[in-house]
């Protein structure tokens, strides 16, 4: 019998990593696969995940940073990289799923399970396509180191009952910067000060 192998390459900012390797976490647990998550440092999220979480503490999950191999092999095909990982991985997955089509995918109901199961799989998101038995145990292996922790708490600290915090999306989302001008934001920060 083959190896059954999921391979992730989370991407995006933090947030949208997270959710990727949680849910490639829940396929892998469902199809008895294991996992090897590749961490790539780009723009989106220009830090190593050793630098913000605990390592992943669970059989047949491995977490890694990438090398310079990896970038050749197991990045995200792209006009950057001239497309040339996408030949590799045909060679040495049996499926493979890009961020875009994983969104579409999601959207669509597609069945992760089905496509992973028994296989060796490559997939990169940014998007929670694969959805926990139990709502409640989102996230659950993320441990954020003692010093973030700490950085945390002594900011919290200075949150009053009326703190209100607020996200304002201008790298990424041409929509949102379009049609929610920072102005807006001020204008509506400045009514709830009042």
């Amino acid at each position: 019998m083959k190896k059954k192998y999921i391979l992730l390459v989370p991407v995006g900012g933090l947030a949208n990593r997270m959710k990727a390797i949680d849910s490639a976490i829940k396929l892998s647990r469902k199809t008895n696969s294991e996992l090897h998550i590749i961490w790539f440092k780009d723009r989106g999220l220009n830090c190593r995940f050793d630098q913000l979480f605990e390592p992943i503490d669970l059989p047949n999950v491995k977490i890694t940073e990438a090398t310079w191999s990896d970038y050749l092999l197991y990045d995200r095909p792209r006009q950057k990289n001239i497309f040339i990982p996408r030949l590799f991985q045909k060679a040495i997955f049996d499926n493979c799923i890009y961020e875009k089509q994983a969104l579409h995918l999601f959207y669509e109901n597609f069945d992760f399970y089905d496509w992973a199961k028994n296989r060796k799989v490559y997939i990169a998101s940014f998007v929670y396509f694969y959805s926990p038995e139990d709502e409640n145990d989102r996230f659950s292996v993320f441990r954020p180191l003692a010093s973030i922790l700490q950085e945390i708490d002594t900011r919290c600290s200075l949150f009053g009952t009326n703190t209100v915090g607020v996200h304002i999306r201008r790298t990424d989302n041409a929509l949102s910067i379009a049609q929610s001008p920072t102005r807006l934001f001020i204008e509506r920060m400045k009514k709830e000060i009042e």
